[in-house]
């Protein structure tokens, strides 16, 4: 599959750890979604993730012009497959799941996989199929087939075993998936959580009598956090509510045309990314960074007249005023002095805007679990527990756990954890 890190700036831990160790190490990364893998992997990595069409793992020619023999002969099990037509039931009693209603009007019904357990995994196919691996990357059997392959990679790669420090990264991308359908507080969420305790609990015990305990470093965090479903939230009397990629786009577009002449200026919203049409823009002869800032007073109105989004300047480092029942097109910002590639702006929802001007964002602020053998401020053998910001955990990681440099474009500060 060609996709790449080719827009991805700076370095990862694997790819310095690789530097500091003389290009002996390796780094194998892995996820049910392609973006997981190859964040993690960057640019030296063995990086490996599902392939849509056939359940399998795959890789990027920007890695191997082929898979491995060790991936191939995997791959041949048909892992996933195996799950196919199988049902998905809570693992423990209804009544232990926080939440007495599974039945919820605004979950997801994603390709015919229900809104309640159990759930037929089946995709609405007759044989194993690209709807079938959609709903089987939402359940907690992916994981098992992340792990299960996490444990070939060991095994054929001598992860561990050669005397170098080797990275193993594993992005569990079930918990995201299925949040995103069902909710966070979902029973399905809860029992994909359950689950995944007890999978990387038996996981890491297979890997302790593989390398032994004290050989090795065990990290656990998470990319971002999730939001309740918002129809639920505005049920119990909050403000919110779903913003429309569509009613954005006009917001965009009309303070853009508004401010500098230019009619559908948008290619796309990723949120909460914008993509403008540069090739519009330099034949009209603009001034990017001008329609990067014509922000003026652009907005849609809501019709549950509640306000979702705020209008942040990023430069001034403060927000400006907002009105009930509008949406506020956001300004716009880049880090300075980089050279473009990818997204040309960002929007900020009102949630993520506090008093001082910060970003916030419930997803941002993340727990980070980490044990080994004076790897942290503990007792010898004792597991440590922070909480720090997503963007502090690499230059951590780098600097107080491996004594390797920080990855390049890492931002954020490092924890200081303590090292024997």
């Amino acid at each position: 599959m060609d996709v790449s890190p080719r827009n991805f700036y700076g370095s990862t831990l694997g790819d310095e750890l690789f530097l500091a160790q003389g290009q002996k190490s390796k780094t194998i990364a892995l996820a049910t979604k392609g973006r997981g893998a190859i964040l993690m992997g960057g640019r030296l990595a063995k990086t490996y993730w599902m392939n849509d069409d056939t359940g399998e793992m795959t890789t990027s020619t920007y890695y191997a012009k082929a898979l491995p023999a060790w991936v191939e002969t995997w791959n041949k099990k048909k892992l996933a497959d195996s799950y196919f037509g199988k049902t998905w039931d809570r693992l423990l009693p209804a009544t232990v799941y926080i939440g007495s209603d599974d039945d919820v009007a605004s979950e997801a019904n994603t390709k015919g996989f229900g809104k309640t357990f159990p759930h037929k995994m089946d995709g609405k196919l007759k044989e194993p199929g690209p709807a079938y691996y959609d709903v089987f990357c939402m359940t907690p059997f992916a994981s098992d087939w992340e792990l299960d392959f996490a444990k070939t990679a060991v095994e054929n790669e001598q992860l561990g075993q050669r005397g170098v420090t080797d990275l193993l990264a594993i992005s569990i991308s079930a918990p995201d998936l299925a949040g995103h359908d069902f909710g966070p507080m979902s029973h399905e969420v809860q029992d994909i959580v359950v689950r995944t305790d007890k999978q990387i609990g038996d996981f890491l015990d297979w890997t302790y009598g593989k390398l032994g305990k004290d050989e090795v470093l065990v990290v656990v965090s998470a990319d971002h956090g999730g939001v309740a479903i918002p129809e639920q939230m505005s049920a119990l009397g909050f403000s919110a509510g779903r913003i429309k990629k569509a009613a954005l786009k006009d917001a965009v577009e009309k303070a853009i045309k508004d401010k500098l002449g230019l009619e559908k200026s948008v290619l796309a919203l990723e949120d909460p990314h914008i993509f403008l049409d540069r090739k519009k823009i330099e034949e009209k002869k603009l001034d990017l960074e001008k329609v990067e800032k014509g922000r003026g007073r652009g907005r849609c109105h809501d019709r549950r007249r509640r306000r979702l989004l705020h209008q942040k300047p990023a430069a001034q480092g403060r927000c400006a005023g907002h009105r009930a029942g509008a949406l506020h097109l956001a300004d716009v910002f880049r880090p300075a002095g980089r050279r473009r590639r990818a997204v040309d702006a960002a929007l900020l929802f009102l949630g993520q805007i506090r008093r001082a001007g910060r970003g916030h964002d419930p997803r941002h602020l993340l727990p980070v679990r980490h044990r080994r053998s004076g790897a942290h401020r503990g007792r010898r053998g004792e597991a440590g527990h922070i909480r720090c910001s997503r963007d502090d955990r690499s230059g951590t990681h780098a600097r107080a756990l491996l004594g390797v440099a920080r990855p390049a474009g890492a931002e954020g500060r490092v924890i200081p954890l303590g090292r024997d």
